[in-house]
């Protein structure tokens, strides 16, 4: 792409990656002053919010006009910084991370499609499809997680789990220590956990168990926001931007019962 000219004076610039793409990597070459040869350092938020989830974290198809999406327009109906999770960021002026891809679960991924990949073990990696950390110091001081859809999404014949229940008990148990993972990591850190009430019936239970049984086990600064049915008319029955919007506000009446999360270094 072309440079971009500024003219003399003071000039607030952020960059913004729109969309989700599995297949390539985003690059930024820095700001730069004429006349100087290094690149002039981002300006860090002493905000810090993370997001882990998977398509509707994402943001996928919000925007797209119609709810039957074809694959040109899921890419330009997504618009991740309309997403919920960027809205919330920017409401607190926060620096952020989406950490978030379509078609993710738990223990198992829509469709059972990719088994070799889960959000576990691509959490840690810089890009998901390659095996390499992110040396990059991040430490949030809020965590919102959104994971199960696909989890729940039907079995098929051959996969693992010969039933729900099974299938639920081996999601349950990721969960539960993906939560006591971070919180080891981050004891300070408030812990968001959200589900939707009106996805199923598998994925709303399980989500609740697992909260229940974190609060049993003492995991603290610990917090549940259950989204109520939402028009959902997406790419294929995902959130629309009204949808993000309403669900960044109820986040954010939960962040704001905890003030003290931002104190945090």
């Amino acid at each position: 792409s072309l440079p971009i000219y500024l003219g003399p004076g003071v000039h607030a610039v952020r960059l913004e990656k729109r969309t989700e793409d599995a297949q390539h990597v985003g690059a930024f070459g820095g700001f730069f002053v004429q006349g100087e040869p290094d690149a002039l350092p981002a300006l860090a938020s002493p905000r810090r919010i993370e997001f882990i989830g998977d398509s509707l974290t994402v943001g996928w198809g919000n925007s797209a006009a119609s709810i039957k999406c074809n694959q040109e327009e899921i890419f330009e109906g997504t618009n991740s910084q309309e997403g919920f999770g960027p809205l919330v960021a920017k409401h607190y002026k926060a620096d952020y991370r989406v950490n978030a891809m379509s078609g993710i679960g738990l223990v198992r991924n829509s469709g059972g499609l990719n088994p070799e990949f889960h959000l576990p073990k691509l959490l840690q990696r810089a890009l998901f499809w390659e095996n390499s950390s992110d040396a990059t110091p991040w430490a949030p001081q809020i965590i919102v997680i959104g994971i199960g859809v696909n989890d729940f999404s039907p079995l098929k014949k051959g996969e693992q789990w010969k039933n729900t229940g099974k299938l639920a008990a081996d999601y349950e148990k990721t969960y539960v220590e993906l939560v006591k993972g971070l919180r080891s990591q981050l004891p300070d850190a408030l812990i968001v956990m959200t589900w939707m009430e009106d996805w199923g019936e598998d994925f709303p239970r399980s989500a609740l168990r697992v909260f229940k049984t974190l609060r049993a086990d003492g995991v603290t600064n610990l917090e549940r926001v259950i989204y109520p049915p939402m028009e959902r008319t997406g790419c294929m029955t995902h959130f629309n931007l009204r949808d993000d919007a309403r669900i960044a506000g109820l986040l954010e009446a939960v962040i704001d019962r905890h003030p003290e999360a931002w104190a945090q270094h």
